[in-house]
């Protein structure tokens, strides 16, 4: 009977032991959506699905657009975080009290109206207090208000006014400077320290003044010249900038440019080179720099890197060693004069990959602002988002050559470029620029320029306006693509050039499908890359561009 009992008892608690593991077992919820297919999708829809699968905690943060209905929806999505997990996947399991987060555009609303009518409202009571400014309503005013034995010493004594007026004279005194007007000391002295509207009236009053000390040291001479002639050299980067005489060379093409740069700078007849630039170590930007060199001088040679193990690289290096000064490496904050413009440094070395590292420089003339990005991607750009760098400019050279990974939404918001150029070659291999970046400057409402449609570009600035001239096609649908039976030739021309060196099954690639860039499995990218963004490929490289992959700046697939 014992043993009966026992035996019971130890099923019970068995039984017990396994009720609790099922209830326990199902502890969680998942999300509908994984974080990435949310962006882009309109607030409510995402809130809806997430609801339905019991989120309740539900959280909401406003984008305001700078400019209604730019760049996104009414109510698009930016990003959703799940406790702060900005990456979740559909089989992550949360709990029912998770906080979703949901951060989604909308416009913005108009409140310059508010400030106008605000402004005229505080002017009116500044006048009235000015024409009816006498001593004796003021010293009536003031009994009432303070004590009398304050007044009575006001009145008298006339050093100790004018001793209270020169201390809280050093708190405004560009007001002072300005309108030297001997009534608005008396009325600091009366209320401006204890009644907030005049204080508030006076803030207004001196932003102005900055504003107008702003403009003259903007002015510029008027026999002042700036410009740049952004170079045609195919499926390369090259420009020449010029102010007041002053020469500054960014990249050099290929290294078949090198004969190019050359001739350009001897029919410009230019004297030296003040600075000259290179955006990184890719030959398509270095590679025609010893041109420069070989035809003048430069006072200074900028670069990320001062060694790369490429023989265009090298021989860049000997010429800069040379006759440029040097290798110098800037750092963002880093400043340069040329002539009566000025160029600052915002990024580099962003990452360790090669476009990543990229000299990212602000050109100021005047109330104009030009901005070159190099090969800069998204990596590179949100790094110089957060280093909360003034972006703002008047015409944007595009990144890496217009790539789908550059030119970023975010990026490109806190430009807002009147004009955009493209340095690319005509019907490269890359599809450079893509329809995607493209698309992003058309929403964003850019004038676009392309090498590859107009040759030759040219920019003039007067120091308040910029003027933009082409080579050719000045009308040409920039925008647009161009559709061609080329898109069916490298099927029939390319594959046979292939065929001997790749065999028949294609060749093995590395897909990254976060960066969407394809890689050689040596590629020392590989290692760093994570395994759920890792994928593999056997075929062609037509095959893996045409499945919306840009190649590696570092082994070059």
């Amino acid at each position: 009977m014992k043993r009966f009992c026992v035996l019971l008892i130890t099923m019970c608690m068995i039984c017990t032991l396994f009720i609790g593991c099922e209830e326990t077992a199902v502890t969680g919820i998942y999300p509908p959506i994984s974080a990435e297919d949310c962006e882009g999708m309109m607030c409510e829809e995402v809130a809806a699905q997430f609801e339905a699968a019991g989120f309740s905690n539900i959280e909401y943060e406003i984008i305001d657009d700078l400019i209604t209905g730019w760049l996104t929806k009414d109510g698009e999505v930016e990003r959703v975080t799940l406790e702060g997990n900005e990456d979740f996947e559909t089989n992550d399991v949360f709990s029912e009290s998770a906080v979703l987060t949901i951060t989604y555009h909308t416009f913005p609303q108009d409140d310059e109206t508010e400030q106008e009518t605000q402004a005229p409202e505080t002017e009116p009571p500044k006048v009235e207090t000015q024409a009816p400014e006498t001593e004796p309503p003021k010293v009536e005013t003031q009994a009432p208000e303070t004590e009398p034995p304050k007044v009575e010493t006001q009145a008298p004594e006339i050093e100790p006014p004018k001793v209270e007026t020169q201390t809280p004279e050093t708190e405004l005194p560009k007001v002072e400077t300005q309108a030297p007007e001997t009534e608005p000391p008396k009325v600091e002295t009366q209320a401006p320290e204890t009644e907030p509207p005049m204080v508030e009236t006076q803030a207004p009053e001196t932003e102005p003044p900055k504003v107008e000390t702003q403009v003259p040291e903007t002015v510029i001479p008027e026999n002042s010249t700036f410009s740049i002639h952004f170079i045609d050299v195919g499926q390369a980067d090259a420009a020449l900038v010029e102010c007041d005489g002053h020469y500054m060379l960014i990249d050099g093409g290929n290294k078949g440019d090198s004969s190019l740069i050359y001739t350009l700078l001897k029919n410009t007849n230019v004297p030296k080179l003040d600075i000259v630039i290179a955006t990184h170590a890719h030959e398509d930007h270095i590679g025609g720099i010893p041109g420069a060199y070989n035809y003048t001088s430069a006072d200074l040679t900028l670069c990320p890197v001062t060694s790369f193990d490429t023989e265009a690289f090298k021989d860049f290096k000997k010429y800069a060693d040379s006759k440029g000064g040097g290798i110098t490496v800037p750092v963002p904050g880093d400043q340069y004069s040329l002539g009566n413009a000025s160029v600052e440094i915002l990024g580099v070395n962003s990452t360790t990959e090669d476009n990543n590292c990229s000299i990212v420089l602000m050109i100021t003339y005047g109330e104009t602002k030009f901005l070159f990005t190099g090969d800069a991607e998204r990596e590179a750009e949100q790094v110089i988002l957060d280093s909360g760098a003034a972006l703002a400019a008047d015409v944007l050279k595009v990144g890496h050559h217009g790539s789908e990974n550059s030119t970023t939404y975010p990026f490109l918001r806190e430009i807002m470029p009147k004009y955009a150029v493209i340095s690319v070659g005509e019907d490269n291999s890359y599809g450079h620029p893509t329809d995607n970046t493209l698309s992003r400057l058309r929403d964003a409402d850019v004038k676009v320029f392309r090498t590859d449609m107009q040759g030759d570009i040219y920019c003039t600035s007067d120091g308040k306006t910029v003027s933009m001239s082409v080579e050719r096609n000045a009308n040409a649908d920039t925008l647009t693509n161009p559709v061609k039976v080329v898109e069916t030739q490298p099927a029939q021309t390319e594959a046979p050039k292939e065929d001997p060196v790749q065999p028949s099954a294609g060749t093995d690639y590395v897909l990254n499908t976060n960066t969407k860039k394809f890689h050689y499995p040596s590629c020392r990218s590989v290692k760093q890359m994570s395994e759920k963004n890792k994928s593999f490929y056997t075929g062609t490289r037509e095959e893996v561009i045409d499945m919306g992959f840009d190649p590696c700046g570092n082994c070059h697939p």
